[in-house]
């Protein structure tokens, strides 16, 4: 079936050249995590193709952790495994105790498996809106049994209940959906609900990346940070007052860093109550 794929693609670059460094880009950066170069290259030419709209899955492997990713998946595992972008998350570390770590929109659960990857002595409660992806992150997690991980099918929000989510071509873009939008109506949690009553305990590290909705979860409801150690938070300065997200996170965090030289014009933050890096923002 992928061979006929592959082929079928293939005959479909006489007319579509420009996506030529999308497809080799995809293809060296990804060659790694797949057990051979044709399915590599099968999933690389649906990157440059496709328009992220396939939801063909295909396996891939980070160190002894399997997991299924689809093309419109394509920017989670470009940012993750080809530009590395968390790959300061080992300085995190400081001891050897188990450590508690909140993934909040958690796609696919990449980020998740990158952690483990790097720190399996942890245990990662994961949490993601749309459901489309989040049938992909479960299927990822049952095949990875070994590891202490908990999924859940909530979007983020300022409060319980639920949340109407426009989902985009890719699925890194799924967001609260504007007024006239197509969406689909997922249950919402806030933040204090999760830490006081999911996990009970204080949170180790915590990623955020729930596309603009940081203001809405973050602003208001600053002493919930309490209990988190560290923060890593990506800011969607187009969906929301970045500056008031700063300002919180300010409020409770001694140290604050801007991860520098990302390729997304997006500000990926870090907060800390203790010393990190050499340059705080």
């Amino acid at each position: 079936m992928l061979k006929s794929q592959a082929i079928n693609l293939l005959i479909s670059t006489r007319r579509k050249f420009s996506n030529s460094y999308t497809i080799i880009k995809f293809f060296f950066g990804l060659k790694p995590y797949f057990e051979d170069p044709f399915t590599a290259l099968v999933y690389s030419l649906y990157t440059g193709f496709s328009s992220g709209s396939s939801n063909v899955e295909f396996v891939f492997h980070i160190q002894n952790l399997e997991f299924y990713a689809r093309p419109k998946d394509k920017f989670t595992l470009e940012e993750i495994l080809i530009k590395h972008e968390y790959n300061f998350l080992p300085q995190l570390i400081t001891d050897s105790n188990k450590y508690v770590i909140l993934d909040l929109g958690a796609n696919i659960g990449l980020f998740s498996l990158y952690t483990f990857s790097q720190i399996m002595n942890c245990r990662i409660y994961a949490f993601e809106p749309s459901n489309s992806t989040y049938n992909i992150l479960v299927k990822n997690s049952k095949i990875n049994p070994q590891l202490e991980w908990e999924v859940y099918n909530y979007a983020i929000w300022s409060k319980n209940g639920t949340v109407n989510i426009h989902n985009n071509t890719f699925s890194t873009a799924s967001r609260i959906a504007f007024p006239g939008e197509d969406y689909e109506i997922v249950p919402s949690i806030n933040l204090s609900n999760i830490i006081e009553t999911i996990i009970q305990k204080p949170v180790d590290i915590m990623k955020m990346d729930i596309e603009g909705a940081e203001e809405d979860v973050l602003c208001g409801n600053e002493e919930i940070l309490n209990s988190i150690k560290c923060s890593v938070i990506e800011i969607h300065p187009n969906r929301c007052n970045q500056y008031r997200v700063l300002s919180t996170l300010n409020s409770k965090y001694k140290y604050i860093y801007r991860i520098a030289k990302r390729n997304s014009s997006k500000p990926l933050i870090i907060g800390s109550n203790r010393s990190l890096f050499t340059t705080i923002l």
